[in-house]
């Protein structure tokens, strides 16, 4: 529909604003909702890598000189697991030079809980802990008991 005011020639007027905005834009989809889009690296999860997808669907309307100069960066926002399916793990930016800057939600594809490697790993690592410190408190109740003095 084009609207067009004060003119001699409506019909044509209006034909001649529609032709114009067919010739020079296109509508373009960015991307669908549950579209894959990325494929996270997290250390420790089961298995490492993680696939992100569109939250939402993405369309532009843009000029047909803009087309070729899209740019699209992904940025990933979770670190380690444990992941929730549908969790956000990082976002992705388009951006349109001198038209527009779009922004989105990557969300999981999948829950991710730690490996087993990585479970063994933090219980190790606890337990050299508990060691270390029941091994310090022990030496102190060992100290007081003596009074504090060396041998």
């Amino acid at each position: 529909i084009a609207v067009v005011l004060n003119s001699q020639d409506h019909f044509a007027d209006g034909m001649t604003l529609l032709d114009y905005g067919f010739h020079n834009f296109v509508r373009l989809t960015l991307t669908q909702a549950g579209e894959p889009l990325a494929l996270f690296y997290i250390p420790g999860g089961d298995p490492e890598w993680l696939r992100a997808v569109a939250q939402k669907t993405v369309r532009v309307v843009l000029p047909k000189a803009k087309l070729g100069r899209v740019r699209s960066w992904v940025r990933q926002t979770v670190a380690k697991p444990p992941v929730q399916k549908g969790q956000p793990v990082g976002e992705i930016l388009w951006e349109i030079p001198g038209a527009s800057e779009h922004r989105i939600q990557l969300v999981a594809l999948r829950a991710m809980d730690w490996s087993w490697e990585a479970k063994a790993h933090m219980v190790g690592e606890r337990f050299l802990l508990a060691f270390f410190i029941a091994a310090g408190l022990y030496g102190i109740w060992r100290w007081t008991r003596k009074g504090g003095k060396r041998r």
